[in-house]
Parts: structure tokens; C-alpha cells; sequence
């Protein structure tokens, strides 16, 4: 069984979810530290719409422990920005469907449910089978870090392949490679190698009828 794992994006890119396609399961990591200035709480859905999450957080605060800030403002300026979608072939039924179950819906103040409800949304109208899960419900000791808390995902999952993405085991203009190859000594290592034939967000995808 194919397990991949990434943190719970805010309206994620396409490489996200070729990633989650190829999986049996994806993990996603709402327990590993919040990074800040991030695609976490923000994210470009086409050229001129940035749609930002603002978020209360301390440093070593945890993706799951993050509070939204104000969501009534920015709800509000996200609704404006795709009910404007500009484009005119756009699929408008899908961005009233994404406003309800992403804003709508959502009322709590934790970043990751608005996440996660985002990443279930596109995951859908990808038809993407693959199952997800929570790295919070899998109860890994708190202790591990980096490649071990990977490790120890894949086989609590009962998993028998990582797929990795790039830019853990290689460097690449955002830093060096930082997974520890050797530890996947039990567990098959495959490194996705994938390039969208849009640079655009899933999201964007989905709203202009494009082919995955």
C-alpha cells in the first residue's frame, strides 16, 4: 500500500494532488510545527487573486493548534474575489459549491478545518479515491521528528511505500533535501517526478473544466 504525507495546505496546487492520486492513503500532517509565510493559510488561485487566511499562532505552535483571525472580514473579501472570478468561461456552479462547503459551512476558529475542508472539495471533483487521514488521530509519539515521524506514519497506516515528493530527497531552489533515505530500510522509497501541464492552482483547475 502506497502512503504519501504533506501538511494540510490551504487550497493546495496541483503537485499536492497528483501526489494524493498515486497514493492508497495521504496523511496529512496537521501536528508538525506551523510554518510561517507558508502556503498554510494563503494561496494564489490564478494571477491577481491571492486569497490569505489571516491566523493567530506563537512560535512551535502546531498546524492543528493555529486560530483563524477576524473570519467574518475575510470570508467575506475571499466571496468577493470568486464571485469575480475573471474569467468568463469560468464554472460558477463549483465556486457557489466551494463558498458553501469551504466558507459556509466551516464555522470553526482552526485554520486546518478550512484546510482540510478545501483539500476534501477538490479531492472530489478530481475524483481522487485515495483515503485520507489525519496525522492527529494516529496518536505517533510526539517525540519523533523528521524521517522517523514519516517512518512510523507509513507503517502505523500499515503502508509498504512512501511516495515522496522531490524536493525531500534532492535539493532544489527552496533548500537541501532533508529526508534520510537510509531509514526507509523496511519501507519501499519512490520519489514522485510530476510537472502539471498547468502551473495553476487545483483549484483553478477544477473551476475551468481542465483535464488532471
Amino acid at each position: 500500500m502506497i502512503v504519501s504525507c504533506h501538511q494540510p495546505n490551504f487550497i493546495p496546487w496541483l503537485t499536492f494532488f497528483e501526489k494524493m492520486r498515486r497514493s492508497d492513503v495521504m496523511v496529512l500532517l496537521d501536528k508538525v510545527q506551523y510554518a510561517k509565510n507558508s502556503m498554510i493559510n494563503k494561496n494564489s488561485i490564478i494571477n491577481g487573486i491571492f486569497l490569505t487566511i489571516p491566523v493567530h499562532f506563537s512560535s512551535g505552535m502546531l498546524i492543528n493548534e493555529v486560530t483563524v483571525n477576524n473570519p467574518e472580514k475575510w470570508k467575506k473579501k475571499h466571496i468577493f474575489s470568486l464571485k469575480n472570478y475573471p474569467k468568463k468561461n469560468a464554472n460558477y456552479e463549483i465556486i457557489n459549491s466551494f463558498i458553501e462547503e469551504v466558507y459556509n459551512k466551516i464555522k470553526s476558529d482552526k485554520l486546518a478545518d478550512y484546510n482540510i475542508a478545501s483539500i476534501r472539495f477538490i479531492k472530489k471533483h478530481l475524483n481522487i479515491k485515495t483515503k485520507i487521514v489525519l496525522q492527529s488521530e494516529l496518536k505517533i509519539p510526539a517525540e519523533l521528528k523528521g524521517t522517523d515521524r514519516l517512518v512510523a506514519i507509513v507503517k502505523k497506516v500499515k503502508g509498504n511505500e512512501y511516495l515522496s515528493g522531490k524536493g525531500a530527497v534532492e535539493k532544489t531552489k527552496d533548500g537541501p533535501a532533508y529526508l534520510e533515505t537510509e531509514k526507509f530500510r523496511d519501507i519501499k522509497l519512490s520519489v514522485l517526478d510530476y510537472t502539471p501541464k498547468h502551473d495553476l492552482s487545483a483549484l483553478h483547475h477544477i473551476i475551468m473544466g481542465y483535464d488532471f
